[in-house]
């Protein structure tokens, strides 16, 4: 039953957060989460420059920045554990990039077929780090 209501829940949280193109959502623990790189946030971060190789932020600097957030905002529970499971370079236009960082809790000791507890922490190229709001 609980894995039915899921997507149930997730469809009526992004109903009720303010939906930008660049949000993410995520359950964790029967909490909804949403993030949000804002157009304003974007604006603020350096722009990828279409003739340079590399973003203005690493991917090496991202994660590093991303780890740290999660850390300090989202600690392991008892019997879990958050490991990352995503790394993905998102373009957000007009040479707005960003980094979005999925984390998953996994429950030690157990192999999963189920749905995790997830949530996304983005990482612009100034590095501010964006973290979830809990959706209430």
């Amino acid at each position: 039953m609980t894995l039915l209501v899921a997507p149930l829940v997730v469809v009526l949280a992004a109903a009720q957060a303010p939906f930008e193109l660049n949000t993410k959502l995520s359950i964790a623990f029967g909490k909804v989460y949403w993030v949000t790189a804002t157009v304003a946030a974007l604006d603020k971060a350096p722009v990828w420059k279409d003739d340079a190789a590399n973003p203005p932020l690493s991917a090496r600097k991202a994660i590093k920045l991303a780890d740290e957030a999660r850390g300090r905002r989202f600690k392991d529970p008892d019997e879990w554990e958050w490991r990352r499971a995503l790394v993905e370079l998102c373009d957000a236009g007009k040479g707005r990039w960003y980094w979005s960082v999925r984390y998953q809790a996994y429950y030690k000791g157990i192999v999963y077929f189920l749905r995790l507890p997830e949530i996304y922490l983005l990482v612009l190229m100034d590095g501010t780090v964006v973290e979830p709001t809990e959706l209430k």
